[in-house]
């Protein structure tokens, strides 16, 4: 545009500058043009690209069609969910199961004395492990600190203060799962009253005592947790007493006594150890810290600690499923008990059992086939609404390819050679004369309870291992061409539009370019005749005076 000021019409009282928009106005008419057609451009890409939308859509049901979960999924019933829960894969047989819960697996729980202030120092100093983590204590330390120097190791034990108690709680459920702990120096766990010393006495003269020699004095020993019990003669054993070496040189009967082995023993080999006939009792259970050895005429003394407040044992989950007792070390995710079933113990069923019962998914199935259908008629309706007359694709060979493809795809025969089922139309599902599919889910059902691997087929199979792909294999195939990114149609397709309007941005500026061009010419010669006029008006205004002047003249004359 020609900027700058202008006065038009001033010597031939026309509206130029009104006369010059009207022409600019013609000569920008294929501009407007050009710019109706841009946008026109730009809607028709914002259907394909709405198109390309719904077609992926469409490909994810398709997808869902094809995955085993949709028809091979499982449901599980559980009479008393509060007490039972449980999930299914689609490897679980279908069965019925009767389910009774006698115990839950419970954590290993102990507690201190009662301090007089949670917040004094104790005075305490020294050493001791928890969790296989050593932690140190000092004198300044009050009962608070203690909690959180734990907790901050992150030895798998939870540690907090409770009525002026130091409380211990094991992070795992299960009998296996003890807290594990034991003064090195200092004896603050026993000067908390975690811990309290107690000794067994054996006679060792003249009867042997094992593996535990009695002529060496001062030995430690530590107490062992085996990680699975051990089988010794048909007994089991899960704890032992451990040489500076690590060898078993005891195992545990349980309620402080313990045996002595012929000879020491790798963990490996305590299957195959021979058990001696020394017996010794501990005052109270030994299961944590040490055992150290002294001898004194003929009596062989085995010092060690055990808990003093133990608040809660570990222990295992005690179940049933169809009389066949079970243990496990927790409470939820367990598995392998039941081919593709994970169990979720919630409590303790007492005298009534809860059933557990393993049915075939029919309703996983139903819903897919459903989104697929209802998917399949949106796309269907915007290509119908988009073709139609008065439509912004109407008469698109593209879009009738597209539509013509999708329901030949849909509807036609999968070419399966002995198969039950070889086109939707037998599952109930049609394409009506308004192009609307219709879906009969009563029939659906039915044949999913008759032969559920018959209609998965119809919907999954492929070319290499059937003979022939199947429906929402082939319509996925066919919809990848269509909106595969970088070379499908619609990507293609959304280019050509890009360049379409590139071509028309070129084509309005070149065009600009010339009306301004022309503008500018226009208002130039304008401006040039009112010059002239402006001249012409002047030599003629110096005419009629100087007619004027001549015709005074004559009068004065005569």
């Amino acid at each position: 545009m020609v900027t700058g000021i202008s006065f038009g019409g001033l010597a031939s009282g026309l509206n130029t500058e009104d006369m010059l928009e009207k022409l600019m106005h013609l000569q920008r008419a294929p501009i407007r043009q050009l710019l109706v057609r841009k946008d026109a451009e730009a809607l028709r890409q914002e259907a394909w690209q709405g198109i390309n939308l719904l077609l992926s859509g469409l490909d994810a049901k398709a997808t869902a069609l094809r995955g085993t979960a949709t028809f091979d999924g499982r449901t599980v019933t559980s009479s008393h969910v509060a007490l039972l829960g449980a999930t299914a894969t689609r490897g679980a047989a279908e069965d019925t199961y009767e389910v009774e819960i006698q115990q839950m697996a419970g954590v290993h729980r102990m507690a201190s004395d009662r301090i007089d202030s949670r917040t004094d120092a104790l005075e305490m100093e020294g050493f001791f492990v928890l969790g296989g983590v050593e932690i140190q204590v000092a004198a300044e330390d009050s009962l608070n600190d203690i909690r959180d120097r734990i907790n901050a190791e992150g030895v798998g034990v939870g540690a907090s203060v409770v009525d002026n108690h130091l409380l211990l709680t094991g992070a795992e459920t299960g009998a296996g799962n003890r807290i594990g702990l034991y003064d090195v120096s200092g004896g603050v766990l026993e000067g908390l009253g975690l811990l309290t010393g107690v000794a067994a006495w054996v006679e060792v003269e003249g009867s042997g005592a094992g593996a535990v020699e009695a002529s060496e004095e001062g030995i430690e020993y530590s107490v062992a947790q085996f990680e699975d019990p051990v089988v010794i003669n048909g007994s089991s054993y899960h704890y032992g007493l451990a040489d500076a070496e690590g060898n078993i040189v005891g195992v545990s009967l349980g309620g402080g006594s313990y045996v002595a082995l012929d000879e020491a023993v790798s963990g490996g080999e305590l299957e195959t150890a021979v058990l001696s006939t020394e017996i010794f009792e501990f005052q109270s259970p030994v299961r944590d810290g040490t055992v150290t050895a002294t001898v004194d005429g003929g009596v062989l003394t085995l010092n060690g600690t055990a808990v003093a407040n133990e608040l809660a044992k570990p222990r295992d989950a005690l179940f049933s499923i169809d009389g066949l007792q079970i243990t496990s070390s927790g409470n939820t995710g367990i598995g392998g008990i039941i081919d593709g079933v994970t169990l979720d113990l919630g409590g303790v069923t007492g005298a009534e059992t809860v059933t557990l019962e393993i049915g075939r998914d029919l309703d996983t199935a139903v819903e897919t086939v459903r989104e697929f259908v209802s998917q399949y008629n949106q796309i269907a309706k915007g290509l119908k609404d988009l073709g139609g007359r008065n439509g912004l694709l109407q008469g698109d060979g593209t879009l009738r390819r597209l539509e013509t493809g999708l329901r030949r795809l849909v509807m036609d025969n999968v070419g399966l050679e002995d198969a039950e089922y070889t086109h939707l139309g037998q599952l109930g599902i049609e394409i009506d004369r308004e192009r609307v599919m219709i879906l009969d889910e009563a029939r659906l059902t039915a044949a999913l309870q008759e032969n559920p691997g018959a209609v998965r087929t119809l919907f999954e199979a492929s070319e290499d291992i059937d003979g022939a792909d199947g429906v929402a294999r082939r319509l996925g195939e066919y919809m990848h061409n269509w909106i595969r990114y970088g070379d499908g149609v619609l990507a293609g397709r959304d280019r050509m539009y890009d360049r379409t309007m590139r071509m028309i941005d070129d084509r309005v500026e070149s065009l600009e370019r010339r009306v301004q061009m022309r503008e500018a010419n226009l208002r130039r010669q304008f401006v040039r005749m009112e010059e002239m006029l402006s001249a012409m008006h002047t030599q003629g205004q110096w005419l009629e005076g100087q007619i004027n002047t001549l015709s005074s003249l004559r009068r004065d004359s005569t």
